[in-house]
């Protein structure tokens, strides 16, 4: 897929329609608010021409992908089961392709790659060559992104129409949404990329880079995964994180920057945790406390 390019003049005339639950695009603790659905007022203005000359483009790996990549059980997201090597192939305004281009024709199904959480789903840019506006969705026009847990993340782009929205929980291998070529787009493919991506993504706003970009064909499709203890010991790294009894579930109390808890499992993007504070202890099978992997920093 090839990005906008710095001298984008006109400013995007598409507006991208996004349903979503209800966060605060900037708000540390995003992925912990309570499930609400709305739609983010109706509909989301689509970056504009000075909007996405600010936006950095995505650093690429070139060399490894993400280690707890290799915990996840893989599918090809496309019937095709063929995938072009042009990760990082050169372009003249970023550091390369960022992601790899899976073809098809349109209309066909696009699957999801692995389980997981959709964080994003951008659904209103036009999808016909008269209509085709190349920068829509960032240039990624349609667009859903997948959270697989530990901050892996797929995204699946240039889609026709989407079949999922935000906030809905995803197997390996359902559907999405349909092959298309809108946005930034040559022709009808799938663009698929693999990132990570500290912080949680704000389903109600514009399209979001990852952190970084790795070659998704470097995945082992169709492989049994490797089994992946989660990390002992971690820190909130956020200002603050909520403790919960359940995953997403009613608020305990809130651990403040620097507070340090022990991991007993993972469940998704959720740790069970135990720690001590003010006399009393915290978490054990009596007692689940539950912290968003994405509000701390751990170690093995």
């Amino acid at each position: 897929m090839d990005r906008w390019t710095r001298s984008v003049l006109v400013a995007c005339s598409c507006v991208a329609s996004v349903s979503c639950i209800g966060i605060e695009p900037e708000s540390e603790d995003a992925d912990e608010t309570a499930v609400e659905w709305i739609t983010c007022g109706g509909r989301v203005p689509d970056r504009t021409a000075s909007t996405l000359s600010a936006l950095p483009f995505q650093t690429l790996d070139r060399a490894t992908v993400p280690a707890a990549a290799s915990s996840i059980a893989w599918t090809w997201p496309t019937t095709t089961n063929e995938m072009a090597n042009n990760f990082g192939a050169g372009r003249s305004y970023n550091e390369g392709h960022e992601g790899a281009d899976l073809g098809g024709r349109r209309g066909d199904v696009i699957r999801a790659a692995a389980a997981g959480r959709v964080v994003y789903a951008l659904s209103s840019c036009p999808d016909n060559d008269m209509r085709r506006d190349i920068t829509c969705g960032n240039g990624w026009g349609n667009h859903v992104v997948i959270d697989h847990g530990r901050g892996v993340f797929t995204r699946y782009a240039h889609l026709q129409w989407l079949t999922v929205a935000v906030d809905a929980t995803v197997t390996a291998g359902q559907t999405l949404g349909m092959l298309g070529h809108s946005g930034l787009s040559d022709g009808p493919h799938l663009h698929f990329e693999l990132g990570t991506r500290a912080r949680p993504f704000a389903a109600c706003a514009a399209p979001q880079n990852f952190d970084r970009v790795y070659n998704p064909a470097r995945l082992r499709y169709g492989a049994v995964p490797t089994t992946q203890a989660p990390p002992r010991w971690c820190r909130v790294s956020a200002d603050e994180a909520n403790v919960r009894a359940t995953p997403n579930g009613t608020i305990l109390r809130t651990l403040t920057h620097g507070a340090s808890v022990t991991v007993v499992r993972a469940q998704g993007t959720w740790y069970s945790v135990r720690f001590r504070i003010d006399g009393r202890d915290w978490g054990g099978d009596a007692s689940p406390a539950w912290i968003s992997a994405q509000m701390l920093s751990c170690t093995q």
